[in-house]
């Protein structure tokens, strides 16, 4: 494939918090290298604006699912 190495990883933290809720950090870690140079280059600038797309994507669909009002789908 286009990949020499892709690598992910997620890890979900339980934090507790004081008036007795629980709330959850989502740590995702990725490792990737494109075996064309240039397409690398590339995809290496770009992928921040990518992953803050999608990070903030993840962020809305989980308030929505877990807020105490009722969720959208």
């Amino acid at each position: 494939g286009p990949l020499n190495h892709l690598e992910n990883n997620w890890k979900f933290i339980e934090i507790g918090n004081d008036n007795g809720g629980f709330k959850t950090e989502v740590m995702f870690d990725i490792d990737f290298e494109i075996e064309n140079k240039f397409l690398n280059i590339l995809m290496t600038k770009s992928f921040q604006f990518g992953l803050e797309k999608i990070a903030d994507a993840f962020q809305k669909r989980a308030e929505s699912l877990f807020s105490n009002n009722k969720p959208t789908i």
